[in-house]
């Protein structure tokens, strides 16, 4: 998981030279790993119940999908 997390950082960091922080860039890779352990987590200790788990997953790949795509359009747009 550390070298996941160094690699998204560096990776971050070569495709966002356009950054003024090098800390922004950083913070680009460091949150999806951390969103992608906690959620590694969650399933390998079964933290969420079954039952809300199979309403709620197709709701948040939904609202997560839509988000990003936006986030692209908009950054597409603004160059």
């Amino acid at each position: 998981m550390i070298l996941s997390v160094a690699g998204l950082i560096a990776i971050a960091l070569r495709v966002a030279p356009g950054q003024q922080r090098p800390l922004t860039r950083a913070f680009i890779g460091l949150v999806p790993g951390l969103v992608g352990a906690g959620i590694v987590v969650a399933y390998a200790t079964d933290a969420v119940p079954d039952g809300f788990e199979t309403f709620a997953l197709p709701w948040v790949i939904v609202v997560v999908t839509g988000g990003m795509i936006l986030i692209t359009v908009k950054n597409l747009m603004g160059r």
